[in-house]
């Protein structure tokens, strides 16, 4: 027998979730991790027999999978959690997001990255995809570096015609086309190097903003350069409305598909109101849809246009990812409202467990262009891997690993998380930063930033620093 082969991490005894074309599951499964990469997937015995290690995690019988990814997170809006108004919609809620960005620094954008990335981490999440809503590009890339998280950032802002809520307050963003065009591609650069943490990807903020000569730029500046181009998209009735009558009364993803702007490189976010003629072109094109259930159930979005469009489509075969939007939710409740939310109609079958554990890796992964290197196990693939434990409540009788995990355990199981074969939370805490020490600075940043917008802490219930006399 040939002696074993040498790697540098084993993950052993786990429930092993693999994400493999066949979907294949080892009850009994191990994990050898060299560098950055993972070597060998397999039964425990066979692992150990053709592998070695100086470093050997006991999963104990619990689930190992892929790391989740968040196809659509707004970093700088991490520390509004709780300091917006709670209304969904209100006069002045936009004013206060507009007001929040135009007062944000570089310190507030690192801030919120690293606040962002800790809670992430926690919650199974191994990468993210920012929409181009970061100024501070270079600040937020370092949080992400630090914290050990993979990213994927854009350009910010680029708008250059329409009407939106928030980009029609903000005095940091201008709708000028010939800015934009000049803006367009400036994170690509971090693509050159393949082992970078922190990649880069083509943004517009979408939601009828943009000119046809913006869309078509940047779509095949994307497309070129073999990156993704994403945008929100066919978000709301309003939005949709106004950008129909931009475009001569034209479904929007008709316009879209006439100006060459679709393909496979493309991710739109939302996608909540779809056209019957609008269906066939997103199938079509090969694109990636970003599913962000809670958000759109937050703002009342989830039951607008075609029903729940995204089960549809997901069941004819277009890509469909998850993100959690907005810091209003925790980074594990995306899958959990999207499974509930598929399952707020009668006129067609509800997504079920493994559906959705598919859109949170693997369609993740094709949403934010890295299908290559990441959302499932295999050998090759990065070692973005977690590691859940078993010792929590919420975990039994661990009948159905899967459905606990989505719907259950969520982030109260996450013991440990590797991302490209480094581990960076260990027993639920981060192996590289001072928790404590992050949080502290993101309550001073957000301190600042609330007095400087003029919000205060806000209750319908009086509180009292102490008992009156």
């Amino acid at each position: 027998m040939a002696e074993p082969r040498d790697c540098d991490l084993i993950i052993r005894n786990g429930l092993v979730v693999t994400m493999d074309p066949e979907r294949t599951v080892w009850q009994q499964g191990a994990v050898a991790v060299a560098g950055t990469a993972i070597v060998a997937v397999g039964p425990t015995t066979e692992i150990l027999s053709h592998w070695r290690a100086p470093s050997v995690l006991d999963a104990g019988g619990a689930p190992v999978h892929p790391g989740f990814i968040d196809a659509h997170y707004h970093v700088p809006n991490h520390l509004t959690r709780g300091v917006f108004p709670e209304a969904a919609v209100s006069s002045n809620y936009f004013a206060s997001y507009a007001l929040w960005y135009d007062r944000m620094d570089e310190e507030d954008e690192h801030a919120a990255g690293l606040c962002a990335g800790l809670e992430m981490l926690r919650s199974g999440v191994t990468c993210f995809m920012e929409p181009g809503t970061v100024f501070a590009t270079a600040a937020v890339a370092a949080s992400a570096e630090a914290v050990g998280i993979r990213a994927s950032l854009c350009e910010p802002f680029l708008s250059d015609a329409g009407y939106n809520d928030t980009l029609s307050r903000m005095r940091r963003v201008l709708p000028d086309t010939a800015r934009c065009l000049r803006t367009l591609g400036q994170e690509l650069w971090r693509n050159r190097d393949d082992t970078a943490l922190v990649r880069g990807h083509v943004g517009l903020f979408g939601s009828g903003s943009a000119s046809d000569e913006l869309t078509r730029s940047a779509s095949a500046l994307a497309k070129e350069e073999g990156a993704v181009f994403t945008q929100h998209q066919n978000t709301r009735v309003s939005e949709v409305q106004a950008q129909e009558a931009m475009v001569g009364g034209t479904h929007p993803l008709l316009h879209l598909a006439e100006l060459g702007a679709l393909g496979p490189h493309c991710s739109f976010t939302h996608m909540n109101l779809i056209r019957d003629d609008e269906a066939p072109v997103v199938l079509d094109s090969g694109m990636s849809v970003i599913w962000c259930a809670a958000a759109s159930m937050n703002w009342g979005f989830g039951g607008t246009g075609r029903r729940r469009p995204h089960a549809d489509f997901h069941r004819a075969g277009v890509p469909v990812a998850l993100g959690v939007d907005v810091p209003k939710f925790g980074h594990d409740t995306g899958p959990l409202a999207a499974y509930l939310l598929s399952r707020d109609h009668g006129d067609s079958a509800p997504l079920g467990i493994e559906d959705i554990f598919e859109m949170a890796t693997l369609r993740g992964a094709r949403a934010v262009g890295m299908a290559d290197r990441i959302g499932s196990l295999e050998p090759g693939k990065r070692a973005d891997i977690v590691i859940r434990t078993m010792a929590d409540a919420s975990a039994q009788p661990g009948w159905s690993p899967l459905q606990n995990i989505l719907l259950a355990s969520r982030s109260r199981s996450i013991d440990t998380v590797l991302v490209d074969g480094r581990i960076v939370l260990r027993h639920g805490c981060s192996t590289v930063l001072d928790e404590a020490a992050v949080y502290d600075r993101a309550r001073q940043r957000v301190t600042r930033l609330a007095a400087a917008v003029g919000l205060a802490p806000a209750s319908t219930w009086p509180v009292r620093s102490q008992r009156a006399c």
